[in-house]
C-alpha cells in the first residue's frame, strides 16, 4: 500500500480528478498552481482531461470505490484546496459533504486534514532549518 498514489483503475482515476477539479474550482477561482497540480496529477494517473465531460462529483456512486482511493482523493482535495494557501470555508465544506458521501466518517476526515497540516507544518520547519543552515 502507497498512501501518497493510489493504484486507480481508469474510473477511480478520472474521479479522482473530477473531485480535486471540482474543490480546486468550488471558491470561485481556479489559480494556476491549481491548475498546475491537477494537469500533473492527471498525467500521473494517465488521464486525458479532454475525455472527461463534466468536473462535478456530486453524483457520483463511491460504493465500488475503495478506502484507500477515497482517502486519497480527500486528501488531494485538502492540497488542492490549500495550494494558494486559502483554505477557504466554501472548498472545505464541500471537502466534508464529499467525505460524507463517500461514508468517511467526520473523524476520519478530521485526522486525515490535521495529519496534512501537521506535516505542512514540519515541511515549513525543515525549510526553515536547512534554508538557515547555509553557509
Amino acid at each position: 500500500m502507497n498512501i501518497f498514489n493510489a493504484d486507480m483503475n481508469e474510473f477511480e482515476a478520472k474521479v479522482y480528478i473530477k473531485c480535486i477539479t471540482d474543490i480546486a474550482k468550488s471558491d470561485g477561482f481556479f489559480h494556476a498552481n491549481e491548475k498546475s497540480f491537477i494537469n500533473t496529477q492527471s498525467t500521473l494517473y494517465g488521464v486525458d482531461l479532454n475525455s472527461i465531460d463534466e468536473f462535478d462529483c456530486k453524483n457520483i456512486n463511491f460504493a465500488t470505490i475503495s478506502k484507500l482511493t477515497k482517502m486519497s482523493i480527500l486528501r488531494d482535495c485538502i492540497v488542492v484546496a490549500n495550494i494558494d494557501n486559502n483554505y477557504d470555508d466554501s472548498e472545505r465544506d464541500k471537502i466534508v459533504e464529499l467525505a460524507s458521501g463517500m461514508e468517511i466518517s467526520e473523524n476520519e476526515f478530521m485526522q486525515l486534514e490535521d495529519w496534512l497540516f501537521r506535516y505542512w507544518e514540519l515541511l515549513k520547519e525543515g525549510n526553515e532549518l536547512i534554508g538557515n543552515s547555509s553557509s
